[in-house]
């Protein structure tokens, strides 16, 4: 926590800093592709993917989680492969979807539709 001096200046030397260091900024990470989540054929939320590994269920330690009962805690996950993606299911009970057709890996291309339980989530590139 900062204090104030009798001059009105700032005490920084107590706080914890986390960013750049020796005047290099951070780099964004970079959006690897778009999820809309649609559910009753209704837009319910949308999703990033902005990391590697991005992982898809029930879990509230899920990157995106689903509010579907037919989704398993954690369900399937997406990974980098160079500069696309790929869906993987991960062996659950109900499967994953992929354009209709039953997956257990899928590259995934833009417009793709994944149908997890009664989820339908659209990938944009």
């Amino acid at each position: 926590m900062s204090e104030s001096d009798n001059n009105g200046k700032i005490d920084h030397s107590a706080d914890t800093y986390v960013g750049d260091v020796g005047g290099h900024h951070p780099q964004p990470r970079p959006i690897r592709g778009r999820l809309y989540v649609y559910f009753d054929q209704e837009l319910v939320s949308e999703a990033e993917i902005d990391r590697d590994h991005f992982s898809i269920g029930r879990s509230m330690d899920c990157d995106l989680v689903l509010f579907d009962k037919k989704a398993s805690r954690i369900h399937a996950h997406i990974s980098a492969v160079g500069e696309r993606e790929i869906l993987q299911d991960l062996d659950t009970p109900n499967g994953t979807l992929v354009n209709g057709v039953a997956i257990t890996k899928k590259l995934l291309d833009t417009g793709d539709e994944i149908q997890i339980g009664e989820t339908i989530i659209r990938f944009e590139k």
